[in-house]
Order: structure tokens, then sequence, then C-alpha cells
């Protein structure tokens, strides 16, 4: 497990449900979702499963990591993240410059009609009628 990476605090324990653990983000962003925890030492508790709460006061819920008990946490202790999993305030507020609109695809091309035709059936069916037409009038002359 690499530890080459940086963590910053992103909550505290406040109680168990189960077998994950809910805690208070003391951060002032929002994490994403399954971003992982950490301790301070970066070794791996687990995983954001919810995010809940207002914008201004929110918390999470973790799921953890094999080996890793609910029961062992202390209420108040630090849970920390890497920075790269945290999203500002900002983005969630009204008024929030939103991301530029993409030009958009190529599309996948119009509604063929009904019994609309597939590649080269079209030129099949005409091949077919007219050398159906040519052999059936040429015969009578």
């Amino acid at each position: 497990i690499s530890t080459s990476f940086q963590v910053i605090e992103v909550g505290e324990f406040t109680h168990t449900c189960e077998d994950d653990i809910v805690c208070k983000t003391t951060c002032g962003k929002i994490p994403f979702f399954n971003a992982p925890l950490y301790f301070q030492s970066k070794e791996k508790i687990g995983k954001i499963d919810e995010i809940f709460g207002s914008i201004l006061d929110n918390g999470f819920s973790v799921t953890l990591a094999d080996g890793v008990k609910a029961n062992s946490f202390k209420t108040g202790q630090k849970l920390y993240i890497d920075p790269a999993k945290l999203m500002p305030i900002e983005r969630f507020l009204p008024g929030a410059p939103r991301g530029g609109r993409g030009r958009g695809g190529r599309g996948r091309g119009g509604d063929r009609g009904r019994g609309g035709d597939r590649g080269g059936e079209k030129f099949f069916r005409f091949l077919y009628q007219n050398l159906w037409n040519f052999f059936l009038f040429s015969s009578r002359i």
C-alpha cells in the first residue's frame, strides 16, 4: 500500500449504525461518494457510503474495510481523506457557476420510418424489382 499521498481531516466519529459508522463533516467541503477514508497514519478505514444533512451542516456514513470494527472507534475520533476527493460547498449553492455545456454527440442517425432499410437492403430490393420487371416484360416482347 502506497502512503505517498496526502490526507486532511474530513470529519469525526459520532456513533455506530449496525456495521457502519456515522461521522460529522468538519472540513467545510463535501466528500465524494465511495471516497476512501483513512486514519491519520494513512491506514484505510473504509469508503463513504451515504452523505446526509444540509449543505452547511452535514455528515456521512462509512462502510468499513475488512478487519475494521465499528465498536473500535471513540466519539470525536478524527477521520482523514485525500483532498482530491472533496468538493467545495460553493458547487452546491444556488448561482454557482456550472461547467460549460459540451458540443453534444453526433447522434445516432434518424428514424428509419416504418419498415426502413438497414444498409444494403435498399439496393438489393431495387435490383430484385428491376430484374423481376425485366424478366416479366422481356418475355412478352
